[in-house]
């Protein structure tokens, strides 16, 4: 009768222990490349929203993307603070440039210097809240990967 040598079973044993390891790994990484291409869906509507920002469907869109890309975080907190931040952030400028538009019809006949005065006010809040939503979203494509 054969026996199998002690170093074959040791083998076995060894490899036993890494095959969940590995299969883990690739999980991991599977997730990885998925939230890669969320964060990629962000940013491409994050885009078309500073480009339109009284377009709240857009934000609603970018808000559905930022829960999915929350759960599929793994609890890395540098990943799900910054895409819970840009819905946020993106709601803001929406609000701003919202009360913007609104107080430029309010004007109506009113002279065109005092309606770009009125519209200048605006222009610096507006344009820090898209370097806010640039900044959160090149964390949320930095971290989220």
């Amino acid at each position: 009768m054969r026996t199998i040598p002690s170093a074959f079973v040791s083998l076995i044993a060894v490899m036993g222990m890494f095959v969940p390891a590995l299969a883990q790994g690739q999980a991991s990484k599977a997730t990885s490349s998925q939230r890669s291409q969320l964060a990629s869906e962000m940013k491409t509507i994050a885009f078309e929203f500073a480009a339109n920002p009284e377009d709240f469907a857009l934000v609603t869109k970018v808000e559905e993307l930022s829960w999915k890309m929350i759960l599929m975080s793994e609890g890395i907190s540098s990943c799900v603070l910054p895409a819970y931040d840009l819905p946020q952030q993106m709601t803001a400028l929406n609000s701003t440039y919202a009360m913007m538009v609104n107080s430029m019809n309010s004007m109506g006949n009113m002279p065109e210097s005092v309606k770009k005065q009125s519209m200048a006010a605006f222009e610096g809040p507006i344009n820090g809240q898209k370097r806010k939503v640039g900044m959160v979203l090149e964390n949320v494509i930095k971290y989220c990967k």
